[in-house]
């Protein structure tokens, strides 16, 4: 879940990443299973909030289980208000971008 704390809306929200700390060579996707399911948000209202259902892939592609208690890193990217664009790592800074990040 991808939640915008700014005062002012951010717009382009993307779902770049999602790999376990542990295991950052793990790939992931969207759950197929799950109906309207999307990685980008065209505009995010202050307290808005974008839920992406995902799954870890294993080497192979097969979807692997995550296991109790295990950490993931969430990156996602953003435009905001003035159109700078950003990318952030959920739980750490921003970090200021030239350009449209690319998963």
């Amino acid at each position: 879940m991808i939640t915008n704390g700014a005062p002012t809306a951010i717009a382009d929200v993307d779902l770049l990443r999602v790999s376990a700390a542990v295991e950052p060579e793990r790939t992931w996707r969207l759950n197929p299973n799950i109906s309207h399911n999307t990685s980008t948000a065209c505009i995010l209202q202050p307290g808005e909030s974008l839920t992406s259902r995902v799954q870890l892939l294993d080497a192979a592609g097969v979807p692997v289980s995550p296991a109790l208690n295990m950490k993931l890193v969430i990156t996602f990217s953003f435009r905001d208000a003035d159109s700078q664009w950003w990318k952030r790592d959920i739980g750490q800074p921003p970090q200021r971008c030239e350009a449209r990040p690319v998963a």
